[in-house]
């Protein structure tokens, strides 16, 4: 019994780290104010158009949140 929660606790240990070290996506270096949502002002700065932004925002909030970002990033067809 110990045995099996020593292995348990050793493994969270392990995974810990692996997690922590996964890197930024593409939407968090967006999000420069770290707020859950990209702004136009911030989207503009990464390049976006506002055009894109646009038809991006779906809800027409005049920001992205991480389902739009993510629906209009991802390929089409």
């Amino acid at each position: 019994m110990y045995k099996r929660m020593l292995t348990g606790l050793l493994l969270t240990l392990i995974a810990v780290p692996v997690f922590a070290a996964t890197p930024p996506s593409a939407f968090e270096k967006i999000d420069a104010n770290k707020d859950g949502v990209i702004s136009r002002s911030e989207a503009t700065a990464a390049g976006m158009s506002d055009k894109d932004f646009a038809q991006a925002d779906v809800n027409h909030d005049k920001k992205l949140s991480p389902e739009e970002y993510r629906v209009f990033t991802e390929p089409k067809g």
